[in-house]
C-alpha cells in the first residue's frame, strides 16, 4: 500500500501534512491506483545474466 506524507497547501494559505491518518478522501485512491496501474504495465524479467528472449516466447511460458 502507498504510504502518504505530503504537505498540502490549503485554500486559506495554511499548509497541512497529509498522512494515512488524516484528511480522509483528500487523495482519490481509486483514480491514483488506475494511473499507477497504467504507468506500471511494463513486464520486467530479471535474470542473473543478461539474456535475450523474444516477447512471444516469454508470453508462451507465462500463459502455459
Amino acid at each position: 500500500m502507498l504510504s502518504l506524507d505530503l504537505p498540502v497547501s490549503m485554500r486559506d494559505g495554511s499548509v497541512v501534512r497529509l498522512t494515512q491518518a488524516g484528511m480522509a478522501g483528500a487523495i482519490d485512491l481509486p483514480k491514483l491506483s488506475e494511473e499507477l496501474y497504467q504507468s506500471a504495465r511494463w513486464l520486467r524479467v530479471f535474470t542473473a545474466e543478461r539474456v535475450r528472449i523474444e516477447e512471444r516466447d516469454l508470453f508462451r511460458v507465462l500463459s502455459g
